[in-house]
């Protein structure tokens, strides 16, 4: 009979954790930061490929990597969690005070660098477009996900 008392303090503890966890942001917190390693990891493996002067490749994993941030920023920190155009996405992170100062417009300027490179348009693809979207992102992700 003991042993069922303790069974049930031990359950409703963890319950009572878990709410707490969840009350005070420690769950989101954890998959964001999850997310924040994965997205880490393809700008690495970005820049790597500019290293190896394969800029179509360090495009489309920045680009993927763009409108994944963009996206996840949207569902976590805006409540989003419908698929709208990333032009709209960009513009509510902007009206919830997500993206802020020069944020928004610079997040707004790789809309065309998105497109070009997802869409393999690789003569409106430079590397300097991709240099200056994986600063944004690390910037973004040690902001929001860091």
């Amino acid at each position: 009979h003991r042993h069922d008392v303790d069974r049930y303090d031990f359950a409703r503890g963890c319950i009572n954790n878990m709410a707490a966890e969840l009350k005070s942001g420690l769950v989101q917190n954890i998959r964001l930061s999850i997310a924040g390693e994965i997205l880490a990891d393809l700008i690495n493996l970005a820049r790597e490929a500019l290293v190896e002067r394969a800029t179509p490749v360090a495009a489309v994993l920045t680009a993927a990597a763009f409108e994944d941030l963009m996206r996840r920023l949207a569902q976590e920190k805006a409540g989003i969690t419908s698929r709208i155009k990333l032009e709209e996405v960009i513009r509510e992170l902007k009206d919830k005070g997500v993206l802020q100062g020069g944020e928004p417009g610079v997040a707004q300027s790789f809309l065309k660098f998105r497109n070009d490179s997802l869409h393999a348009d690789w003569n409106n693809v430079t590397e300097s477009q991709v240099t200056s979207c994986l600063g944004l992102l690390d910037t973004l992700i040690v902001k929001h996900l860091g």
